[in-house]
């Protein structure tokens, strides 16, 4: 009796044994033809003309033109959208000086969609015989190619940081309504350490202003310019000078 218990013993482990390897090569099969299918599925719909490239939409552009924005990304018409790598193309729009972000996105079947920020000019700088293009807060972005019309900004004083030039809150008071001329009407803007000054292109007019109080000065201004009984277009060389509580206007009569 023992013998035969032993007998049953052993059959019994081997046919479980034989079994968990026919289950473990079922399942290593199935595997294996679950992945040949994953594969020959990428490989149609990354080779099939279903998915091919036919339409890039570009949004937000302004400095940088279609064209610019295809060549730095090397998108061509034809090249299968599964197969661009948008965290590339992403990549290599943010080494360009006017991007200030992006946001790639495939729409399927054949379309790639471009939704780009770009960093906003305000200020042509003057700065050892280059020109750059330099934002609200006086940061370059790169040098000038082609000219657009902005204020040129020559700085003459002795302090670099872009904070303490205060160009962004002077680029506020230029968009809003507190300061009696627009961006367009600026022909320069020069600063030093004690004083913003602002060339009137139409009116040929300097207008000096101290640093220390630019919002409650350029209030001022405004007033002084609609008060003002005396025609500016009839005088030359003429300034308006302002320091805290005080104001001149300074010009001779044309003959």
């Amino acid at each position: 009796m023992r013998t035969k218990k032993k007998y049953y013993s052993k059959t019994s482990s081997k046919n479980s044994f034989f079994k968990t390897c026919v289950v473990s090569l079922f399942c290593m099969f199935l595997m294996m033809g679950c992945l040949w299918v994953i594969l020959k599925t990428y490989h149609y719909i990354t080779n099939s003309p279903l998915f091919a490239l036919k339409k890039i939409e570009i949004h937000g552009n302004k400095m940088l033109s279609k064209k610019e924005i295809q060549r730095i990304l090397g998108l061509k018409k034809g090249i299968n959208i599964i197969k661009i790598n948008i965290t590339e193309l992403n990549y290599k729009l943010a080494l360009n000086p006017w991007v200030k972000k992006s946001l790639i996105k495939r729409k399927l079947p054949h379309t790639i969609e471009i939704d780009i920020t770009e960093k906003e000019p305000y200020f042509l700088l003057v700065e050892n015989g280059k020109i750059y293009y330099v934002d609200k807060r006086g940061q370059k972005i790169t040098l000038l190619k082609k000219y657009i019309s902005l204020p040129f900004l020559y700085v003459t004083h002795s302090i670099d940081a872009a904070n303490d030039l205060k160009l962004e809150q002077v680029a506020n008071l230029l968009q809003g309504n507190a300061f009696p001329f627009s961006l367009k009407d600026i022909g320069a803007i020069m600063v030093n350490d004690f004083s913003i000054q602002f060339y009137i292109d139409r009116l040929k007019l300097l207008i000096v202003m101290d640093r220390l109080n630019l919002s409650q000065e350029a209030e001022d201004l405004s007033l002084f310019i609609k008060k003002l009984k005396t025609n500016l277009q009839t005088l030359k060389d003429k300034k308006i000078l302002i320091v805290p509580g005080r104001m001149w206007l300074s010009g001779r009569e044309q003959s």
